[in-house]
């Protein structure tokens, strides 16, 4: 009997002692789970957090993405709107740009034709402040790129002046009709970048001005659609475009050492080359393919001869060496008939007449001249275009431009010297 009971002790002191263990244990795992709930809940926290960050971050990226775009395309009318439409399409999407944590930058010249912006906003946390981490620094940007409506070859007439009134300048009562292409002055002054006057009228795809110039209309005359500012001056493509030389010519009237005129009362064929003196046409003459170089002299036509020419460029220019030999005058008007067509390839396609940027006689041309097409370029002078009647695809790009008279010209033009505009703004960065 008393082994039973030994073991009976035995088996309840057995008893005791697990209970005591089990007592800790729980108390171990009561503590350790609440680490793990304080851990899981933090963890927990930091995932909302930062969920909702992320969010808030792809929500401040759509707002900035749309403030570019909409500054891009109000910076193709003038740079400083930029800031204003940046700032109202933010609004739209929910950023209170007063508010003291939101930061907003607007760089319209951040490269040609795009606009930068930038937003940092202090965002506030709500977890993460368990930790003493009240906001978090949220910072998106976008680059806005809205190229201008039109590029260079969309002008029929450009004046590169960035500083002259009247830079491009409409005169007298006829009626101006360019059918395909538009009008841009590149110059500043205010308020006649773009000087039109009399009763006459404009009718074109637009008549562009660089926005901080201005358009002045006097009199009578209608511009159809009214003169529009553009947020950047046009490139030049012809700039450092080499000048052209060649021997002499057969036909030339003088020689390097001793020019003289070539005139031409009767018809002829002349063959390229220079020319030491220039020519003055009185007569018929036909221009072989090539390159005629006018060094000193200009070239003039008069009466009731003609001038025609298929794949020529006429270069006028200064002599190379001998100062008492300058620049003549380009004068392609009267009752003449001129009909001239540039080289489809080659270094100098596209370009009919090209005068030195050192000459700054001025150019002449009439637009009687229907049978001439390309550029008629004249980067250093001013370019007159007189008389009435219909022209081809010409292009005319001078320091400044007027068109005067009192018979209508139209001009038919389907694109001049580099690539067309597009109309698109997207996001560039």
């Amino acid at each position: 009997m008393g082994t039973p009971h030994a073991t009976q002790g035995r088996a309840g002191g057995s008893s005791k002692r697990g209970r005591g263990w089990w007592g800790s244990e729980r108390g171990q795992v009561a503590l350790l789970a609440g680490f793990a709930m304080t851990a899981m809940l933090g963890f927990a926290g930091l995932v909302i957090d930062s969920g909702i960050l992320y969010q808030q971050r792809r929500d401040y990226q759509n707002a900035v993405d749309s403030a570019a775009l909409a500054a891009a395309a109000a910076a193709r009318i003038a740079p400083p709107l930029a800031d204003g439409a940046a700032e109202d399409y933010l609004e739209r999407n929910g950023i209170d740009i007063d508010s003291h944590n939101v930061s907003i930058t607007v760089n319209e010249f951040y490269a040609p034709d795009q606009v930068e912006v930038t937003l940092t906003v202090e965002a506030p946390t709500y977890f993460f402040k368990l930790f003493g981490v009240e906001s978090k620094t949220i910072s998106v940007r976008a680059v806005g790129e809205g190229p201008p409506l039109r590029e260079f070859g969309d002008y029929a007439i450009v004046a590169l002046s960035e500083t002259a009134c009247g830079a491009f300048e409409k005169a007298g009562t006829s009626e101006l009709n360019i059918v395909g292409g538009a009008i841009l002055s590149n110059s500043s002054c205010n308020p006649s970048s773009v000087y039109a006057h009399g009763s006459g009228a404009v009718m074109s795809e637009g008549t562009d001005y660089y926005w901080q110039g201005g358009a002045q209309l006097d009199g009578g005359v209608t511009v159809d659609p009214p003169p529009t500012p553009r947020g950047t001056r046009i490139e030049n493509p012809l700039a450092g475009l080499p000048e052209p030389s060649g021997p002499t010519s057969p036909d030339s009237g003088g020689t390097e050492a001793a020019p003289a005129v070539r005139d031409v009362s009767g018809t002829a064929t002349l063959q390229p080359g220079t020319y030491w003196g220039g020519l003055n046409i009185t007569g018929d003459v036909t221009l072989e393919p090539g390159i005629y170089v006018m060094a000193s002299g200009g070239i003039r036509t008069a009466g009731s001869g003609s001038l025609t020419g298929d794949e020529v460029l006429i270069f006028n220019t200064e002599h190379p060496s001998n100062l008492a030999y300058p620049c003549g005058a380009v004068d392609l008007t009267g009752g003449n008939e001129v009909s001239l067509t540039a080289m489809t390839s080659g270094l100098y396609a596209e370009i009919t007449i090209w005068q030195d940027d050192d000459c700054s006689q001025t150019l002449s041309f009439s637009g009687g001249h229907s049978g001439t097409s390309g550029v008629i370029y004249a980067p250093g002078a001013h370019i007159d275009l007189a008389g009435g009647g219909t022209l081809n695809s010409v292009q005319f790009v001078g320091q400044t431009v007027e068109v005067r008279g009192n018979v209508d010209l139209t001009l038919n033009f389907t694109g001049g010297f580099g690539s067309s505009g597009t109309t698109r703004v997207y996001i560039a960065e």
